[in-house]
């Protein structure tokens, strides 16, 4: 399904058996490595690497100095102390590590509060921290957390200084339940993406700057149970689609942007508990 592809070894253009195995959507640029030249030199080893990222993320993205997706494209060629052989890296492996990556550069990283050992030597699974929380009394794990199989199933960034969009390629992470990072800065539109995040339950990113509509594709999202999207810049009108999250159970749109009403469909919502839209202009 969608991007993880098991147990398949990468072989890149020249190799032994030449060509790309893969069972997924992704197109890939065969044998003959006709992906798109750029007049900079990459290394060979920048090389096989974009060979390989170049059909996710797009070659024009990884190619342009100034985005996320040219820096977590060199850290992992260049600065991941990991040093990944491309040759002998599943590729979902190799995806789920990009991505994470590209999620520190994406929203700042450098500048977080606690830097929840991203970008270190260890694997992705370990990108995270024991932090304390007061309000909680208690340690809580903060950062990237996988389950026995090794699949991110939960961001857990929650007031950690962040700024910045979050970058569309997180679709990629298929397994992800949970994504929360409340209290910060993140700007721009929820990525439509999103939608594709099959097995996410806990959406929350309360208080942030977030600008631009709710995409309608989150309404594809059947197993969530929490949004939260309360003290952003978000306008525009509920999306009808909501009304298709049948296992929703608390909705918190306060303190945003939204105009129009509330879809009726939503009044239907079976598991549906607690609904907030006050400090909007609703009509």
């Amino acid at each position: 399904s969608g991007m993880g592809i098991s147990g398949v070894l990468l072989l890149m253009p020249g190799e032994e058996g030449g060509n790309i195995e893969t069972t997924s959507d992704i197109p890939v640029h065969g044998p003959t490595g006709n992906y798109p030249r750029n007049n900079s030199t990459f290394s060979q080893r920048e090389e096989s690497f974009r060979a390989v990222l170049g059909p996710f993320s797009g070659f024009e993205a990884l190619d342009t100095t100034s985005t996320p997706q040219h820096k977590a494209f060199k850290w992992i060629a260049n600065n991941d102390e990991d040093r990944l052989d491309v040759h002998r890296t599943r590729y979902d492996t190799l995806l789920m590590r990009y991505v994470a990556a590209l999620l520190f550069f994406s929203v700042q990283g450098d500048k977080w509060d606690s830097r929840l050992n991203f970008l270190s030597k260890k694997s992705v699974c370990e990108w995270n921290e024991m932090i304390y929380v007061q309000s909680k009394q208690k340690e809580v794990k903060r950062g990237i957390v996988c389950d026995s199989d090794g699949r991110i199933v939960k961001i857990e960034l929650a007031q950690n200084n962040i700024s910045g969009e979050l970058p569309w390629e997180l679709v990629s992470m298929e397994s992800l339940e949970v994504l929360r990072m409340p209290r910060n800065n993140v700007t721009g539109s929820l990525p439509s993406h999103l939608g594709r995040l099959a097995n996410i339950h806990t959406l929350d990113l309360t208080s942030n700057s977030l600008e631009g509509n709710l995409p309608t594709e989150l309404g594809w999202l059947g197993r969530l149970e929490y949004l939260k999207l309360r003290d952003n810049k978000v306008q525009g009108t509920i999306p009808t689609e909501f009304g298709k999250m049948t296992n929703l159970k608390r909705l918190d749109l306060s303190e945003n942007r939204l105009t129009g009403g509330i879809p009726s469909e939503i009044d239907n919502l079976p598991a549906l508990r607690f609904v907030d839209v006050s400090d909007n202009d609703l009509t």
